[in-house]
């Protein structure tokens, strides 16, 4: 008796520091907490504010389907967005979720993208992809890629697609293809007033968001107009 009394003693004291520890945790890391709010946290910090709202995504992502990136409307969503207002640029740092293939070869990827819109840029329609990113290499199988001269390790590295031709070298100047042979190797798509950058299946965990808003705001500065 006195055994049986003691291990539902033992018992209850377990369920008690559980239950306990559980309460004492910081909010994000509950079980059922969203991880996203980790994120936001860090957005807000940097002056962004946060969306989760599917419908207020959805409206986004509208905005941006004449992207490769976006174009099959189907099998991309945007999870949460972080946007930010700043003189004469709109930010947002998106969480993307896409699916590629069909039936049981459909493959899921997610990754963060840096969106830029600014008066400042007045760019021609572009993509430039890794030569490791194939699931967007097939979007241009059949099309030639722009030679870049001068410059091995940009063509070592990347592959640059779009119909002007003569617009975009002009666009890709000698500072361009500097930082972009500097920085680490990421996919940019461009049109207008529209630049959009990020790696491909890669999500930006939330102590990096920073940087990587920064590595962007390099690259808004290297193609804005003077």
């Amino acid at each position: 008796m006195h055994l049986l009394v003691g291990f539902a003693a033992a018992v209850l004291s377990c369920v008690v520091l559980f239950i306990g520890a559980f309460y004492l945790r910081p909010a994000a890391f509950r079980v059922g907490a969203r991880p996203e709010r980790a994120r936001c946290h860090v957005a807000e910090k940097m002056g962004f504010s946060c969306c989760i709202s599917s419908d207020a995504n959805e409206a986004f992502l509208k905005t941006l389907l004449g992207f490769s990136l976006f174009s099959h409307k189907d099998d991309v969503r945007i999870t949460l967005s972080m946007r930010k207002h700043a003189p004469g640029v709109e930010i947002a740092v998106c969480d993307c979720r896409c699916a590629t293939g069909f039936a049981y070869l459909k493959k899921v990827h997610k990754e963060t993208v840096l969106v830029f819109r600014s008066d400042r840029l007045v760019l021609p329609s572009f993509s430039l992809y890794t030569r490791t990113t194939p699931r967007r290499l097939l979007d241009h199988a059949f099309s030639r890629h722009i030679d870049v001269t001068g410059h091995p390790l940009f063509s070592k590295r990347y592959l640059l697609h779009g119909s002007d031709e003569e617009t975009i070298i002009g666009v890709f100047n000698a500072p361009v293809l500097r930082l972009l042979e500097e920085m680490k190797p990421l996919n940019l798509e461009g049109r207008g007033d529209t630049l959009i950058m990020y790696r491909s299946s890669v999500v930006v965990p939330a102590s990096h968001l920073e940087g990587f808003v920064q590595e962007g705001q390099m690259l808004l500065d290297v193609f804005a107009r003077p």
